[in-house]
């Protein structure tokens, strides 16, 4: 089955969101190391690690610009981004 440019544009963005989370991660072995559970889904810890939240936009962007999404695959990439299995984003508490 064809990948759409939005899942090559999210799975390039979990690979490299997951080079800078910390602790810092092969993102491809995070997947192939995940437990499976009695449903047949792989378990990723994804809230075990953590990201600055200035880095997870940089590398949103940048992923939205590199793919060329349009207005909707943008729509559709970013849901996925925030809601999907990203690390946990850090706010910075100084302004």
């Amino acid at each position: 089955m064809k990948q759409s440019k939005v899942e090559k544009a999210i799975l390039h963005f979990y690979i490299e969101i997951y080079k800078v989370a910390i602790p810092s991660v092969d993102f491809n072995d995070l997947v192939d190391k995940a437990p499976i559970n009695k449903y047949g889904q792989k378990e990723i810890a994804f809230n075990s690690y953590e990201v600055d939240v200035e880095l997870f936009d940089k590398i949103l962007q940048q992923t939205c610009k590199q793919f060329k999404l349009n207005l909707r695959e943008k729509k559709m990439f970013m849901f996925e981004a925030y809601l999907g299995a990203s690390p946990k984003i850090q706010r910075n508490e100084n302004p």
